[in-house]
């Protein structure tokens, strides 16, 4: 790791799967390709709880709401917290998963980002799904996040960079500048600042203020590519999971 800001905490060498942080079915569980962990200590020692290899995680709002995850591509659900899961495609037989959000104002709508068919939207939990716009056809799609105080915004992490709608996914535009030519395999919005916009890359995290441009963030630790993030209010911190460096963490700016 290079001098700067950012911390690694235990969980050295595991790729943490895209959209790996939860806070609401637990604490806060981490999906990882040697399966979940749960922090000990606010993280300065993490609880490895052998499960399957995630690709991608994700979850409702509340606490108690069923976890979705992604192994090979296929689409799975827990119901207990990620102790078991069992597989939930539906209409996505041909197509290979590798991002999830639920959506925070509707823990029943779900999106489901795939490598090359773009974005996949379902209304009823995970049953019936449904390509959200032919713009994104044959866009692979690493990364969803959906602003919790303005219904319909949505931004995607692509290979492209950064896309976003503000009519809830029928029309799209590019949010480019000042980001590298890098694929964006996370994002993350903090509705408590204004909503600041964060985008991990395989060149660091970004972030960009509402109408403004990218800037990077200080003190890249120079790992391969940023896979997850989360903004921790209760600390005051963002974490960052990696794709084979485990998780970094440092003071929110």
């Amino acid at each position: 790791m290079q001098d700067g800001p950012w911390r690694n905490v235990p969980l050295a060498r595991h790729r943490v799967a895209a959209n790996g942080f939860s806070e609401a079915a637990l604490k806060l569980l981490v999906a990882t390709d040697a399966g979940l962990a749960v922090p000990i200590d606010g993280g300065e020692s993490w609880e490895l709880r052998p499960s399957l290899p995630l690709l991608a995680l994700g979850n409702g709002p509340l606490s108690g709401d069923p976890l979705f995850g992604s192994v090979r591509g296929r689409l799975l659900r827990s119901d207990d917290g990620g102790a078991n899961w069992k597989e939930t495609r539906a209409d996505l037989e041909r197509a290979f998963v590798i991002s999830i959000l639920a959506d925070p104002h509707d823990p029943k709508i779900l999106y489901a980002g795939t490598s090359g068919e773009g974005l996949f939207q379902s209304r009823d939990g995970g049953l019936k799904w449904s390509a959200v716009s032919p713009q994104l056809r044959r866009t692979c799609v690493r990364a969803i996040v959906v602003d919790p105080e303005a219904r319909g915004v949505i931004w995607l992490g692509t290979d492209e960079g950064v896309i976003g709608s503000g009519d809830g996914g029928r029309s799209w535009s590019s949010f480019r500048q000042g980001l590298p030519h890098a694929m964006v395999y996370s994002l993350a919005i903090d509705s408590e600042r204004g909503g600041v916009l964060y985008a991990g890359t395989t060149a660091g995290v970004f972030s960009q203020e509402p109408g403004g441009v990218w800037s990077a963030l200080a003190g890249d630790p120079g790992v391969p590519a940023v896979t997850a993030l989360l903004i921790d209010h209760a600390c005051e911190r963002l974490l960052m999971g990696t794709f084979g460096a485990g998780v970094f963490v440092a003071s929110l700016p």
